[in-house]
C-alpha cells in the first residue's frame, strides 16, 4: 500500500485536516517553512502581461519555437546541438518518458534500477514493455556489473532496448552519478551496438537544476546509432507543477526523421501542451535577463533545499540511521527491513512516507526545516525498536 505515492499522499492530506502534527513526507514538491510552494516569481510576473492570443489558443503540438530553440541553452547543454537532434514540449517530464517508451514499445525491454521512480514501471506495464531490473548500488556507488547484466539480458531477448538513467538527484535516493560512472555506462551501451538492436538511452533529468553534478558530457560519447532521449521537467526548476510542462530532446543518427512519430505520440495523448505556460516559458527562455533571474531563483531555492538536507542528515547521523548513497535532492531513502510495516508504524505516529524496494523514501523537499529533526527522531524510534 505505501508504495502508492498518490494514495499515501491523500492519506496524509486527510490526516492533516484533523491533526496539524502530521508530517507529510510523500510528495516531491519544494515548500518553504510556511508550507508554500517555492515557485519562479519571474514566471509568475509575466502571466498578467500576456494577451488573450498568448493565453487561450491551442499551442503547437510539439510546442513553441521560442522554447525549443533555447531549451539546450537554458540547460547549459548546447554541446548536444552539435549532433543531429530535435526538441519538443511534453506534458511534464512524465509525458517525455511516456512518448519514448511508447514509440519503441514493440518487443521492448526497459532497463531500470531496483530503486527507481515507480511510475517508470507503470508506464512500461501500460505499453506492454518488459522491465529488467538491476540493483542500483554496490560499494556506495553505481552497480556497474548489475547494470551490464540487465542490459545484456535485454539485448539478447528483445528487439528494442530502452535504458533509463536518472541523474542528477535520482528519485528516490538523491544520488548523482559521477562523471566516471556516466562514462562507464556509455561505454557499456556502446559495446552492444554490434548486435544491431535498437537501443535508446533515456536520460531523465527531472531534478537536474537541483543536482550537484550537472555535467552530462559523457553522453555525448554514445554511439551515433544509439538514440539519446533527454527528458526534462520545468515543474521542478520553476515550481510550476500544475502547468504540466516538460521537454524531450532526441539526439542521434536519424532522429530528425522521427519527428512525425513523436508528433503522433503527443497528438494522441494530450494533443497540445499548455498554451499559457508555453507563452511564459518562451518569454523567459528567449530573454537572457529573464534566464539569469531564473537561475538566481533556482540558486536560492537550492540553498533552501540544501539546508533541509543538512538538518535532516545531521539528525539521522545522531540517531545512527544510514541512508542509501545520497548527493542532494528532493528525496533520500533509508534501507530498512519490512518497509511496509515500518511505513505503517510511522503513519500511526503521524508520519506519512512511501516505500521503495528495500527501504523507505523521505521527501524532505516538502517538510518544514524546523520539523526535520522531529521527523528523523520518529523514524529512528520505529526502525530501532
Amino acid at each position: 500500500m505505501f508504495e502508492d505515492i498518490t494514495r499515501v499522499s491523500q492519506m496524509a492530506k486527510n490526516a492533516l485536516q484533523n491533526n496539524p502534527n502530521v508530517i507529510n513526507a510523500t510528495i516531491g514538491v519544494l515548500l518553504d517553512d510556511n508550507g508554500d510552494i517555492l515557485y519562479s516569481e519571474i514566471f509568475d510576473s509575466i502571466i498578467p502581461t500576456l494577451t488573450p492570443k498568448e493565453k487561450y489558443p491551442y499551442e503547437d503540438v510539439l510546442g513553441s519555437k521560442d522554447i525549443k530553440d533555447n531549451l539546450l541553452k537554458f540547460l547549459k547543454q548546447e554541446k548536444f546541438k552539435e549532433k543531429e537532434n530535435f526538441n519538443m514540449i511534453t506534458a511534464g517530464g512524465t509525458g517525455a518518458l511516456s512518448n519514448v517508451i511508447s514509440a519503441f514499445k514493440e518487443n521492448a525491454g526497459l532497463i531500470v534500477s531496483d530503486l527507481c521512480w515507480v511510475n517508470y514501471l507503470t508506464i512500461a506495464k501500460n505499453f506492454g514493455v518488459e522491465t529488467y531490473k538491476y540493483e542500483l548500488f554496490k560499494n556506495e556507488g553505481l552497480n556497474i556489473e548489475g547494470f551490464k547484466g540487465a542490459l545484456e539480458q535485454a539485448v539478447m531477448e528483445k528487439d528494442n532496448v530502452i535504458v533509463i538513467i536518472n541523474t542528477p538527484s535520482q528519485n528516490p535516493t538523491g544520488y548523482d552519478l559521477t562523471n566516471e560512472e556516466m562514462q562507464e555506462v556509455t561505454e557499456i551501451v556502446n559495446g552492444y551496438v554490434k548486435y544491431n538492436k535498437k537501443i535508446t538511452v533515456i536520460l531523465d533529468i527531472a531534478y537536474y537544476n537541483f543536482g550537484i553534478n550537472q555535467n552530462l558530457d559523457a553522453f555525448l560519447n554514445l554511439d551515433e546509432n544509439v538514440i539519446l532521449a533527454i527528458a526534462y521537467s520545468f515543474s521542478k526548476s520553476f515550481g510550476i507543477y500544475g502547468f504540466r510542462l516538460g521537454s524531450l530532446t532526441l539526439v542521434g543518427k536519424g532522429v530528425a526523421e522521427l519527428e512525425k512519430l513523436f508528433y503522433t505520440q503527443s497528438r494522441t495523448k494530450w494533443s497540445n501542451p499548455n498554451k499559457l505556460g508555453c507563452s511564459v516559458l518562451g518569454k523567459v527562455l528567449s530573454n537572457n535577463d529573464n534566464i539569469e533571474k531564473v537561475y538566481q531563483e533556482i540558486k536560492n531555492h537550492t540553498a533552501i533545499l540544501e539546508n533541509k538536507t543538512k538538518i535532516f542528515k545531521s539528525a539521522l547521523d545522531k540517531f545512527g540511521i544510514k541512508t542509501f548513497p545520497f548527493t542532494n535532492g528532493f528525496f533520500l531513502s533509508i534501507p530498512v527491513e519490512d518497509a511496509e510495516n515500518v511505513a505503517l508504524e510511522l503513519s500511526k505516529n503521524d508520519v506519512y512516507l512511501t516505500t521503495v524496494e528495500g527501504g523507505i523514501r523521505v521527501a524532505i523537499s516538502g517538510v518544514a526545516s524546523y520539523r526535520l529533526e522531529e521527523l528523523a527522531e520518529k523514524i529512528a524510534k520505529v526502525i530501532n525498536k
